[in-house]
């Protein structure tokens, strides 16, 4: 069972990341993400680090923040991994596999029954 819940605290990063490349920090639970995606590159910006001792090293505050072309682009391709792994993509892909077997399928009958109407 700890394989479901990876994969559900994977997906859940992927669209919190997504959501912030695309719309923005939506408040201060997700500037942490946002200081993340900064220093990864796939924005531009700055934030304030926290000094305190409790919270030591928590992100204070968001200064700017804006999306950068590699920013851009690591959002279409986590928009493509959420689209993958989605139900609706996943039966799609089975229902085309049943339809190309099916074709296949009456494709050979066709030219099985054609032979036999023309005798051969």
């Amino acid at each position: 069972m700890p394989s479901a819940n990876i994969s559900r605290k994977s997906s859940n990063w992927k669209s919190t990341y997504l959501r912030i490349l695309t719309s923005g920090p939506a408040g201060p639970e997700d500037w942490s993400s946002a200081a993340k995606l900064i220093e990864s590159g796939y924005a531009d910006g700055k934030y304030a680090r926290d000094k305190a001792r409790d919270t030591y090293g928590e992100v204070k505050k968001l200064i700017e923040f804006s999306v950068n072309i590699r920013g851009q682009l690591f959002a279409d391709e986590l928009a493509e991994q959420l689209h993958r792994t989605s139900w609706r993509y996943r039966l799609m892909q089975a229902c085309l596999a049943l339809l190309g077997y099916g074709m296949g399928f009456a494709s050979g009958l066709g030219v099985e029954l054609a032979k036999q109407a023309v005798g051969g």
